[in-house]
């Protein structure tokens, strides 16, 4: 393959985003508000505890959205270029068998 082709497998890319899908299913504490629970014994401790884990799990949030809109758009390129490769072979069948688009 030279430098400006590109090759697509669609069932790597539907792979992949059954992976990334799999991988924030598993991720184990991916909520943490326990964390804020927990009893310090001291009120501005408590605080900023409370504060730290409010943060921490907008982060994580966050991470499992972004990784999570990744997976679908993986799976949505998967699609498309399949949807695409049906209708060229279509395409070819029917100028094959004299047949007009």
């Amino acid at each position: 393959m030279s430098g400006d082709e590109v090759r697509v497998v669609a069932e790597s890319l539907i792979e992949a985003s059954r992976a990334v899908t799999a991988v924030v299913d598993a991720v184990p504490g991916r909520y943490i508000e326990g964390l804020a629970s927990v009893h310090t014994g001291h009120p501005r401790l408590q605080t900023v505890l409370g504060d730290f884990t409010a943060r921490w799990q907008e982060g994580v949030d966050a991470l499992v959205g972004d990784s999570l809109d990744i997976a679908a758009s993986l799976k949505t390129a998967a699609e498309n270029y399949i949807g695409m490769d049906l209708d060229a072979a279509a395409l070819f069948l029917s100028l094959d068998s004299g047949q007009q688009p």
